[in-house]
């Protein structure tokens, strides 16, 4: 619902285990400015609500991989055409 550190394991497992590949250029393809020195963060603004909903979603994602037993992701599903071991395995990260 609402994350920001995260959303890409998330994202990156759900898609590689429901059967997408991934590739990585060889060379420079977009840029993204990450230091925020010239505009506020949008965290620095958060609400309380915002903080239970951020907390929430990182529970899910927690979930999804497995960090934390449950029968329920928040709606959040794996693919079935690769499991999770095999995208651990292929990604180094588990």
């Amino acid at each position: 619902e609402d994350l920001f550190f995260g959303e890409e394991p998330s994202m990156a497992t759900r898609l590689w285990t429901s059967g997408w590949d991934f590739f990585a250029p060889t060379k420079v393809l977009g840029y993204h400015l990450w230091t925020r020195k010239h505009r506020p963060v949008f965290r620095e603004h958060a609400s309380d609500e915002q903080r239970q909903r951020e907390t929430r979603s990182q529970q899910q994602v927690r979930e999804l991989l497995g960090e934390i037993e449950t029968k329920a992701h928040g709606g959040l599903e794996l693919g079935c055409k690769r499991s999770l071991a095999e995208y651990e395995s292929f990604s180094g990260v588990s």
